[in-house]
């Protein structure tokens, strides 16, 4: 909040009042119910302190998406984005983001060799914290007609198993039972 009580030259303190809901704004920080602030005139440059009134992040947002005077440009741009979309540019942006991922592996990837600092580690933590583990579809069950459509999108494709039905060369048996002893595991490979 710091770079915001010097643009505004005022301190900034909670509670507030949100302009939209009214509610209490609690908290700074990145949650959808912290303190952010609206620009009365629509400039975000004005940081004129008459110009800037506090907002949850969340109604500010909504705001901006689902207010009258965005409203006939949304439709707009859905109706033009919904007709650009061929299943050829689909296939070609796809192509794309295929190599845009090879490229962003290993030693290329942006984040490789660095960490995250223990403060970092920290604030995640606790951000994290009383919010239930993502564990994906554990506990639920797909609807029928979501079943219905993964069961055609596989219809007279074969099937995946793995390496079920197929068997190793001698070869590679040799290499693995010789990597296994190498590591102090005793393991029987079959013929």
């Amino acid at each position: 909040m710091l770079e915001i009580e010097q643009k505004l030259n005022i301190t900034v303190s909670l509670p507030q009042i949100c302009y939209f809901c009214k509610g209490d704004i609690t908290t700074f920080g990145m949650k959808s119910e912290s303190l952010c602030f609206h620009s009365l005139d629509g400039n975000h440059n004005n940081w004129d302190p008459e110009n800037k009134i506090p907002a949850h992040k969340n109604c500010h947002l909504r705001y901006h998406n689902e207010g009258d005077k965005n409203a006939s440009k949304r439709s707009e741009v859905r109706e033009k984005m919904s007709g650009a979309w061929t299943p050829e540019r689909k296939k070609a942006q796809g192509r794309r983001t295929t190599e845009m991922n090879k490229n962003c592996v290993g030693k290329k990837h942006h984040f490789f060799g660095k960490h995250l600092s223990e403060k970092h580690k920290r604030k995640i933590s606790e951000s994290n914290k009383g919010k239930p583990p993502s564990k994906g579809m554990t506990g639920k069950c797909h609807s029928e007609e979501a079943k219905r459509k993964m069961s055609e999108s596989h219809k007279g494709k074969p099937a995946t198993r793995g390496f079920s039905g197929n068997r190793h060369t001698t070869e590679s048996k040799r290499k693995m039972s010789e990597s296994h002893k190498a590591l102090g595991r005793r393991v029987d490979i079959g013929n």
